[in-house]
């Protein structure tokens, strides 16, 4: 087989006989109580499982040769290297450690008929391994003699080369370069990657520049600024062969320069964004000095800077017709973070700038079909401008125009109109070509339901307990609905004191006046609630206390201070009164199960009503007609039928109200 890469890479592996020693990592088990276990043995990407009658079972399938001609099949080995040797029945680490690891590939095509891998192999029936890998890959493996089998391979493979150590030891060394940046000018970097023995990149490897040394990164690349145009030559190993050296050509800004390059590697474009979090893919052709393209050829992707926040869809790939493209996944990448990505074949490299950006679209929260226009709230990043569509899927309308950071307003006819249950939604694009979309946001247009909103406008506070206190109100149905709903009017403990039932179209509003008629033990000032089944609204009020409230009986039983009876017969009733406040007393009445009473010379704390006083007094009632009283007077004053009193004294004061005391 032969390496079709072109430059560098087929140079080195033209002129070099390669060959790549291996070992095999065995496990053979021998315990007196654990009999007949096979003996496993790990080599090439398998672990083989061989028994004392021969018989050889696979513990895991190889991996060397994956994919049949014409579907990208690869080659994958490893070269197993160090030497460990243990015996006992403790448990026995075994460190693997990377010492080339299988970065890139090369591209191998048969030179006449068929091409073949030969393995070395550590067990003993190697017919029964060869059999067994026969049923797990896509080749013919047979017997290649004593301790080999053979791999037998159709067509075109990529070969990729790997070496890892079983006991620490190892190490790699510069064999060839490869250009990772293509012929520059006076201030521009020019670049070259070290490859190993195995086609993998060389950290810490030391490139001569025409004078300057400089050390390679952990990409196994270093770059170059050239301070004035010339012809020069990047050189490891003292340059002794031609793959040891990559030219340069470097010319002033803005010459052509010359070049005598056999490749030409191109991006289709030297610049490109892509949406933060997503991904974009980059075309690349490859094509010789006439620009026709170049069959079977090996492209290698790399990126710079190397992290986890932007990466390549893969480092490398053989191409039968010229062309290829790489997806550029920006991960974690921030808008407005820049990447280089390079593209390498034969003795070309051309780089392309990928820019982050990103953006926002927020349509207004709540869209209405009463509503006549809406908002979109939109930003952008790393853009100057970007591209605005705005839809009403049901209508099948919308509109377009270029925006920028900030807030653009939608009348609701330039997309057909609107109707309860209809979706609005918003893209926005990198730019009208509408290939790249940034953001969207959808939103359904409600129709509301009905509600009725309460508003207090007017209450007649303060009033005295006893009298109403009027609530004017307004309540309007904000939906779009017709309903019916009972507005309430509540008093300070939360009872319902006055309600009606009212029916309202959407958008159509009703006043009136809600009534609590106060009573005796209203006073205060707390809170009124007039509420709907949507609604609430509260206000403070005062209802202040009557003076018949303020006013109480002095002693116990009520007005039992009785006397006899004055000059002229009768009998005589006084008992105690207290005034919290101060009160007017505007008269009284009495009324008798047991005689009559005329008002001649009865007295309030001395005075004949009207009259005005705080604090305690004593009430004397003067006249009564008849003797019955005077026969009762060691009784008490009850119906014994009833348990009424027989004697109840009304007093009347200023403010309308009244207090009954029954003398007992």
């Amino acid at each position: 087989m032969s390496v079709e890469d072109g430059g560098n890479a087929e140079a080195y592996w033209e002129n070099n006989d390669l060959t790549f020693n291996t070992s095999s990592l065995q496990y053979r088990p021998n315990y007196n109580e654990y009999r007949g276990a096979p003996r496993l043995t790990y080599e090439h990407s398998a672990i083989a499982g061989e028994f004392d009658n021969g018989a050889v079972l696979l513990r895991s399938d190889p991996t060397v040769v994956r994919g049949e001609s014409g579907t990208d099949p690869r080659i994958s080995l490893t070269v197993l290297t160090g030497d460990i040797s243990d015996n006992g029945v403790d448990a026995r680490n075994v460190d693997v450690s990377p010492v080339s690891q299988g970065r890139g590939s090369v591209r191998l095509a048969p030179d006449s008929g068929d091409s073949r891998i030969v393995l070395p192999t550590a067990v003993e029936n190697e017919t029964a391994l060869a059999e067994r890998w026969n049923r797990t890959t896509d080749a013919t493996v047979t017997v290649h003699g004593e301790d080999r089998i053979q791999v037998a391979l159709e067509g075109n493979y990529s070969l990729s080369l790997s070496e890892v150590s079983i006991d620490g030891d190892g190490a790699t060394e510069p064999a060839y370069l490869v250009p990772v940046t293509g012929n520059g000018t006076v201030g521009q970097s020019v670049g070259v990657e070290v490859r190993d023995t195995y086609n993998n990149p060389v950290a810490d490897a030391e490139v001569s520049f025409d004078g300057t040394t400089g050390e390679t990164n952990d990409d196994g690349r270093v770059f170059f600024e050239p301070d004035a145009p010339d012809d020069y030559s990047a050189t490891i190993n003292g340059g002794g062969e031609s793959y040891e050296s990559v030219p340069f050509s470097v010319t002033e800004a803005g010459s052509s320069g010359s070049t005598n390059r056999t490749f030409s590697t191109q991006w289709e474009s030297d610049s490109a964004t892509v949406v933060a979090n997503g991904d974009r893919d980059l075309n690349v052709s490859v094509s010789d000095r006439s620009g026709n393209p170049i069959a079977n050829a090996t492209i290698d992707y790399s990126i710079t800077p190397q992290s986890p926040d932007g990466s390549l869809s893969k480092w490398n790939q053989s191409v039968h017709d010229g062309k290829d493209n790489v997806t550029f996944e920006a991960g974690n990448a921030q808008e407005g973070e820049s990447f280089d990505v390079f593209a390498s074949a034969g003795d070309d490299v051309d780089t392309a700038s990928v820019t982050v950006i990103d953006g926002s679209v927020d349509l207004q929260d709540t869209i209405s079909e009463n509503d006549t226009e809406f908002t979109i709230d939109h930003g952008l990043t790393n853009l100057d401008s970007g591209f605005l569509v705005v839809e009403n899927e049901d209508t099948g309308v919308n509109e377009m125009y270029n925006i920028s950071d900030g807030t653009s307003t939608t009348d609701v006819d330039d997309i057909g109109g609107i109707s309860g249950g209809d979706t609005i939604n918003a893209t926005l694009y990198e730019d009208d070509s509408r290939r790249v979309q940034l953001d969207s946001d959808t939103t359904t247009v409600e129709d509301p339901d009905p509600n009725f909103t309460v508003d207090i406008t007017n209450v007649n506070d303060p009033v005295t307990e006893g009298e109403d206190l009027n609530v004017d109100y307004t309540v309007e149905n904000t939906g779009d609905e017709t309903d019916t709903q009972t507005i309430e009017l509540l008093d300070f403990d939360g009872q319902v004191v006055d309600s009606f039932e009212v029916t309202l179209d959407g958008g159509e509003t009703t006043s009136g006046t809600l009534t609590w008629a106060t009573t005796s033990g209203d006073a205060g000032t707390d809170d009124i609630t007039v509420r709907s089944d949507d609604d609430t609204e509260t206000q403070t009020v005062t209802i202040d206390p009557s003076m018949a409230n303020s006013v109480s009986t002095t002693g116990s039983p009520s007005g039992s201070n009785i006397a006899g009876g004055p000059d002229g017969g009768g009998s005589r009733i006084a008992f105690d009164i207290t005034a919290d406040s101060e009160v007017t007393l505007t008269g009284f009445s009495v009324t008798t199960d047991i005689g009559s009473f005329t008002n001649d010379g009865s007295t309030v704390g001395g005075d004949e009503p009207p009259t005005t006083f705080s604090g305690q007094v004593t009430i004397d009632l003067a006249r009564f007609s008849t003797n019955n009283i005077q026969n009762s007077l060691e009784e008490e004053f009850v119906d014994p039928d009833t348990g009424n009193p027989d004697i109840v004294v009304t007093l009347e004061f200023d403010d309308g109200s009244v207090l009954e005391i029954g003398i007992t």
